[in-house]
């Protein structure tokens, strides 16, 4: 797998994020594949769907996302190359591009921040900037300040 096929898995993860929220009723129970439900945010929040991937343990490396309103209604959109990282810090960059731009846009003024992932990892260090291994420290303390 090359690079560019790299960036186009990352697309197409992102895309059924975007074609979840389209094809269905949000009040209506799932009838696919529960990987594809995308879930509205509460009143007041928005969300940020993030994903990052790299080729190899360290390879070429590119994250992606949507933010979507509690309407499904499409806001912003990611899919950049990261140059070489790891899997884990291809995901805590596609994190910290999510606050990076939320916190240029309009909706910071009134609307809250939801960040999905599907690492566990990068969720636990977010969460837990103490659990995090000192090798990405730089971006759990970049991440950190965006929260604030």
């Amino acid at each position: 797998m090359d690079f560019l096929q790299l960036l186009d898995i990352i697309k197409v993860r992102v895309a059924f994020w975007a074609s979840a929220v389209g094809s269905r009723d949000q009040d209506k129970k799932p009838t696919a594949d529960p990987l594809l439900v995308w879930e509205k945010p509460p009143a007041g929040a928005v969300k940020f769907n993030v994903d990052g991937s790299s080729l190899g343990k360290s390879g070429p490396a590119g994250i992606g996302g949507v933010l979507r309103d509690r309407l499904g209604v499409e806001l912003a959109r990611i899919s950049k190359s990261i140059g070489v990282e790891d899997s884990n810090t291809a995901e805590l960059l596609a994190i910290r591009e999510a606050f990076l731009i939320f916190i240029t846009s309009p909706f910071v003024l009134d609307k809250l921040l939801i960040v999905e992932s599907d690492s566990a990892n990068a969720v636990n260090w977010v969460n837990f900037p103490e659990s995090a291994p000192w090798r990405v420290q730089t971006f759990i303390n970049h991440i950190e300040c965006l929260k604030l």
